[in-house]
């Protein structure tokens, strides 16, 4: 006999019962009822040091998302370092359930979960179908604005239903002049990526901090550090150089704690709750930083400037409509040039919507988020009758996610 077998005395149901549906429905319950005995368990710290571990590693073993405030309250409360790595490792266990589940074995995982309630032996996965659906909604939308992205950066757009010409690029005779408005324009967008990269990061670090496993299925955009280049008026670089200075060293600054993230993910080993908080400082530091540039980069050019035409070469234009025996279709380089600058600059734009919606499914599907905690609620309504979450704190659902006018 196991160690925890005279604590679910009572709780074996009758295997010869005829009713399938009935059996199916005391197995459940007496799961449940095995749950909340090892959850108390747990918590009890009269009980012996190795019950109380094996009772957390049932826990993370269960599948039952119920578990999960009882384990972070152990790893975040307990005095113990061994129990405290317990629970961190059982909670572990939750996340590898959720990554199974949301990949191609989930169907496998499902039935695997399904057939260990059945047979009384391990936990029960929460009913997935309401966050499915909530998960659903936002993914949709995802998926959505990412095909619209990439299809506008990956064609080549039309004017006036003239087919623009593809021309290869040949050298030039003379390489060109160092622009001073296409190192603002790069610097802007320097600035940009590395605001998006610190909040994304800073709301990772923020999960480590809580004991949280982080989402190591986001990208960043790891933008290069922008030189100034010589050759430009000793005006526009003591201008330019004000401003990539700064942005250079919080480029240097952010990649090496992205480095940490990324050797997180690697080693499949949580950042110490310590380290995450004194990296989640540094990251403030770099955007107060960044903050401080605002209003000299308000000044950059938000685009890159249209390179002055080449004589254009014979090349073939392909027409999408047939042109009259009069006219003969002309083609604006220039304007050319000017449609693929507003379509690069939809692109970014509508990155950075995804990144914003990407972390509000993050925070809706982490351990605490609203998602996880609601479906712990209705659980516990639906098989224990137990109200106790009406007098919890109530989950934070984030507002409706609006996109800009015009995109």
């Amino acid at each position: 006999m196991s160690d925890f077998d005279d604590l679910l005395a009572g709780l074996d149901e009758n295997e010869n019962e005829s009713d399938e549906t009935d059996l199916d429905t005391k197995r459940q319950a007496a799961f449940e009822a095995r749950v909340d005995t090892y959850i108390r368990a747990a918590m009890s710290p009269k009980l012996a040091k190795n019950k109380r571990l094996k009772a957390i590693e049932f826990l993370g073993e269960s599948g039952e998302p119920k578990a999960i405030p009882t384990l972070v309250r152990i790893y975040n409360n307990d005095k113990d370092p061994k129990v405290r790595q317990a629970a961190e490792y059982s909670l572990g266990m939750f996340r590898a359930l959720d990554d199974a589940l949301d990949g191609p074995q989930a169907d496998h995982a499902l039935d695997l979960l399904s057939d260990i309630v059945n047979e009384g032996q391990l936990g029960h996965r929460a009913k997935n179908g309401p966050y499915y659906i909530a998960l659903g909604i936002l993914f949709v939308t995802l998926i959505i604005f990412g095909g619209i992205a990439a299809v506008i950066a990956s064609s080549g757009g039309s004017i006036g239903g003239i087919g623009t010409p593809k021309e290869t690029a040949t050298p030039s005779q003379t390489p060109l002049p160092p622009n001073a408005d296409a190192v603002g324009a790069e610097l802007r967008m320097l600035y940009t990526d590395l605001i998006n990269d610190a909040a994304l990061l800073q709301q990772q670090m923020q999960v480590a901090g809580r004991g949280e496993s982080i989402n190591c299925e986001l990208e960043f955009t790891q933008p290069s550090a922008v030189p100034v280049p010589a050759g430009l008026t000793e005006a526009e670089t003591a201008d330019l150089t004000v401003i990539a200075d700064p942005l250079n060293e919080a480029q240097v600054s952010l990649a090496q704690l992205l480095s940490v993230f990324q050797q997180s993910c690697n080693s499949q080993t949580a950042i110490p709750r310590e380290d995450a908080a004194d990296y989640g400082g540094t990251i403030v530091d770099i955007q107060r930083n960044l903050n401080a540039l605002a209003a000299d980069i308000s000044t950059l050019p938000e685009e890159m400037p249209t390179p002055m035409p080449v004589q254009p070469t014979a090349t073939e234009v392909i027409a999408t409509e047939v042109p009259t025996e009069e006219a003969s279709p002309t083609i604006d380089v220039t304007a050319t040039s000017e449609a693929e600058s507003v379509e690069s600059a939809d692109v970014r734009a509508m990155q950075q919507e995804l990144v914003s919606m990407q972390v509000i499914v993050d925070e809706m599907t982490s351990f605490r988020g609203g998602i996880t905690i609601l479906l712990q609620y209705w659980n516990d309504v639906e098989f224990t009758g137990s109200t106790l979450g009406c007098r919890e704190i109530v989950p934070t659902i984030p507002e409706n996610y609006v996109l800009p006018e015009g995109m």
